[in-house]
């Protein structure tokens, strides 16, 4: 009797730490997860830009303020993209996605066809975007910041873009 006791208050014990540690992670994840996507704007910046050879800012197709943003190549792990962009954040569509990434995967939730756009005002996240590199490349730039008034221009009209510090280089589909 007394070891079924014994054993019934590690259950609970177990129990109550799991739940606990689950508490514990969704508050963060809810505090430091950016719900507002602008990848629809950005598509349409991308596709401007490769119609019409004209130089573009992003700042033009943004519906929020920002002051910036940085680039973030695929398979970066969460830590390396708090420490690239200063403060913790994630970009989950919800809560399973977040636990799924985080706890079994590390971090890496980006294919080698993705890269991330980090939208940032006062040196808080406000948007991200997940972007197919086939329609617009980043990470070719040298740098990890950019100012919103960056100037991008297209130089062969109707292609994908590789973007390079200073121009874009062109890709034909």
């Amino acid at each position: 009797m007394k070891k079924r006791k014994v054993k019934y208050y590690i259950v609970i014990v177990i129990i109550v730490i799991s739940l606990a540690q689950l508490v514990s992670s969704y508050i963060k994840y809810s505090t430091n997860n950016i719900y507002d996507s602008c990848e629809n704007e950005l598509e349409i910046f991308l596709s401007n830009i490769t119609i019409n050879e004209n130089v573009d800012s992003m700042k033009e197709y943004l519906n929020f303020e920002c002051d910036g943003f940085y680039i973030i190549a695929p398979y970066t792990t969460t830590k390396y993209k708090e420490e690239i962009v200063g403060c913790e954040w994630y970009f989950y569509s919800n809560y399973s996605n977040y636990l799924f990434n985080e706890l079994i995967l590390k971090g890496d939730n980006l294919l080698e066809s993705q890269q991330q756009l980090v939208f940032v005002k006062d040196n808080k996240v406000v948007s991200v975007a997940v972007i197919e590199r086939r329609i617009g490349d980043f990470i070719f730039l040298e740098e990890l910041f950019y100012d919103i008034d960056t100037m991008f221009k297209s130089e062969i009209p109707n292609s994908s873009c590789i973007f390079t510090d200073g121009y874009s280089v062109i890709v034909n589909d």
